[in-house]
């Protein structure tokens, strides 16, 4: 009969300080672990935040935008004869009754800056600018209740409202510097949207990131393409 041999205090000390190792070691990766969230943390949480505030402002503004055009369309359905040839045509409006652009020194405009959109059939017609300049009304003002909460900030985007034959009525929002916080925002809108409702583009004079955004397509389209659109 074999009897079991105690263990030598030589073999003892040796498991003992392996154990400690490893404790140490588990203790440094644990520590590691939680630099890396404690320094890491905070930045992705506030780039997140900084992500969603941006696209919920964003897609805010835009269906703003597109609830005072449908309100204006509704209100003043009439077209106008903006060129004064006795002739209401797709040269007057290639869209009537969608908003115009109006400048009280050139009078109205097919494309420019949202901030100057008015519903064109409101009286008086201003086929001479100056005259009316004091009483056409824009559609997007403080006073009317109606501001943007991100697109108001000039010096970082550009809207654009625009009205022709071949696309319809659409905004295209520029953003006037690099932001992959912008551009990761309006991909997330785009595939949110129906296909022809929105198209986003980084080409060309886009390469800071364009947003399209329809109230009106046309079949004509050629703008921001997308498979199955228009």
């Amino acid at each position: 009969m074999m009897m079991n041999r105690p263990q030598s205090k030589s073999s003892n000390h040796h498991a003992q300080k392996g154990s400690v190792l490893v404790y140490i070691m588990i203790s440094i990766f644990l520590a590691g672990v939680l630099i890396m969230s404690l320094t890491d943390g905070p930045s992705r949480n506030a780039r997140t935040q900084q992500l969603d505030e941006t696209g919920m402002l964003l897609t805010a503004d835009l269906g703003l935008i597109e609830a005072t055009i449908n309100d204006c369309v509704l209100v003043y359905p009439n077209p106008i004869d903006r060129d004064g040839d006795n002739d209401m045509d797709t040269t007057d409006n290639p869209n009537a009754p969608y908003p115009l652009i109006y400048d009280s020194t050139t009078g109205y405009a097919t494309t420019g800056d949202i901030a100057k959109s008015v519903c064109p059939a409101v009286q008086p017609y201003p086929l001479v600018p100056t005259a009316a300049a004091s009483t056409q009304q824009l559609l997007f003002s403080a006073q009317r209740g109606r501001s943007f909460r991100l697109l108001g900030d000039t010096a970082t985007y550009t809207t654009t409202l625009t009205t022709d034959t071949t696309e319809g009525v659409y905004i295209k929002v520029v953003r006037t510097s690099a932001s992959p916080i912008w551009n990761e925002a309006i991909s997330r809108i785009n595939s949110r949207y129906a296909t022809c409702k929105v198209a986003t583009d980084t080409a060309g004079g886009c390469a800071n990131g364009c947003i399209y955004y329809w109230i009106r397509r046309k079949s004509s389209s050629v703008l921001g393409p997308e498979t199955g659109c228009p």
